[in-house]
């Protein structure tokens, strides 16, 4: 069984202004997608340098006794 293709009621626009629309709907969605890719891919890069700056932080400690 298949859905029914959406409707879209827009009164007053012609089919030149519609696929205007349409196609400045479709490049927001993709590129809403692209920055919320990249927006992943910079958190988890932020996560890994947060860990190996832990790292380096307990390797870079000096530990110097004055008695």
């Amino acid at each position: 069984m298949s859905k029914p293709e959406p409707r879209i009621i827009a009164p007053g626009y012609s089919d030149e202004e519609l696929y205007i629309w349409m196609d400045k709907k479709l490049a927001a969605i993709r590129q809403l997608k692209y920055e919320k890719d990249l927006n992943k891919e910079l958190k988890e890069s932020i996560v890994k340098s947060e860990g190996r700056i832990k790292d380096l932080d307990l390797d870079a400690t000096l530990n110097i006794d004055r008695q």
